[in-house]
């Protein structure tokens, strides 16, 4: 029999039609949905879809008032008017700890003194507060939060460095404080497990696996108001590339561990021999294993970046959400303005061979020479 089409008006593919179509785009939602909740040991349930990681941020930590975030979080965390503080990072990229949230965070009362960091100092490394940053409290506004809701937001992988953090071990020190880790840039690359993170909830990504148009929110206890996420009509298209995606590429934790870790390292490896007076940002022993961030002293990483694109080799500066903006991840890490303008970051995936590697070190070699020649840093 011949489908006659006529609901343009809510669109082919929306889930929440009850014809044969939307039954069908309820079909592909929810088979995405238990694959992912398969891959981070979850259940259907506490899988929700939007658009993008950064809209799954931002709608999530609007629920919550005071939210305590790393200083080296992603910006749409960053950026978002509801975090209060920002939690200190060692040498290496990771949370400090036992001394992560301070005090003021963990035991303040409703009439809380709240940190705003100003906009030129909110990504430096220090341990919360300073007396340079604006405080602001709910005595001095006139105005008195009855209802105070905390979040700590810690990204499980650090999308510029790699750092891995020690989520269960916060949770474990913090139980009361509800978690969120950003885990789009360690999805499909280490093993995730929410039960064992002990995060109360997670995003994900589908653009940093080439599927954009696609992002899900983990939540261990998923409220009424989150079944009605406000990120619009779920885009099947996408939802259903990335179910396809997942089920294809087979454990690729594994792979990438067994393939792109030691090609990583044979990168870094190169660079530390034949190029002196270069630092390796991030934890060596604890990182993604195809995230690779060097400084290079002498050299400005948008000329490597942009030297090296014309040898057909792309890199980048930082994340590409920061629009070419020195990063705020490496004068976290070091608390050196000049360090975050010489860093590249390499990130590889499976198709990237031990060729690429040795022929993208090879131009590194000519063209950090050639730039230190010219430099004035």
């Amino acid at each position: 029999m011949k489908r006659i089409f006529l609901d343009h008006a809510a669109g082919r593919e929306n889930p929440n039609s009850m014809h044969q179509e939307g039954r069908a785009a309820r079909a592909a939602l929810d088979s995405c949905r238990q694959t992912i909740a398969t891959y981070i040991g979850a259940s259907p349930d506490q899988i929700f879809f939007a658009p993008s990681a950064s809209l799954v941020n931002y709608f999530l930590l609007s629920e919550f008032n005071n939210v305590a975030a790393s200083a080296i979080e992603h910006q749409s965390i960053l950026h978002h008017p509801h975090v209060r503080t920002l939690l200190p990072v060692d040498g290496l990229g990771r949370a400090s700890l036992p001394n992560s949230f301070s005090e003021d965070f963990v035991k303040s009362p409703a009439r809380t003194t709240t940190y705003i960091p100003d906009g030129t100092e909110r990504f430096a490394r220090r341990a919360v507060l300073s007396d340079a940053q604006r405080m602001r409290s709910s005595a001095e506004t006139g105005s008195e939060e009855k209802d105070v809701r905390k979040l700590a937001s810690v990204a499980l992988a650090n999308h510029e460095i790699g750092t891995i953090q020690d989520l269960a071990t916060i949770k474990k020190s913090y139980p009361s404080i509800p978690l969120h880790t950003d885990a789009s840039a360690a999805f499909t690359k280490i093993p995730i497990d929410v039960e064992k993170l002990g995060v109360d909830f997670l995003t994900l990504s589908g653009a940093k696996l080439g599927v954009p148009g696609v992002a899900a929110l983990y939540a261990k206890s998923p409220s009424q108001k989150l079944y009605n996420f406000p990120c619009g009509t779920p885009i099947i298209p996408a939802i259903s590339a990335l179910d396809k995606f997942l089920k294809t590429e087979v454990d690729l934790p594994k792979l990438y561990n067994l393939k792109l870790r030691p090609l990583r390292d044979h990168l870094s490896s190169r660079i530390t021999k034949e190029i002196p007076n270069t630092t390796r940002n991030g934890d060596p022993k604890h990182s993604l294993p195809n995230v690779l961030n060097v400084s290079f002293a002498g050299a400005e990483g948008e000329s490597i970046l942009l030297m090296l694109d014309e040898q057909g080799i792309a890199v980048s500066t930082g994340s590409a959400c920061a629009l070419g903006q020195p990063s705020h991840v490496i004068q976290a890490i070091t608390g050196d303005p000049v360090a975050s303008h010489n860093s590249v970051r390499f990130s590889l995936n499976p198709a990237t061979t031990k060729a690429d590697i040795d022929y993208t070190a090879d131009r590194l070699v000519e063209i950090i020479q050639k730039l230190r020649e010219m430099s004035t840093l």
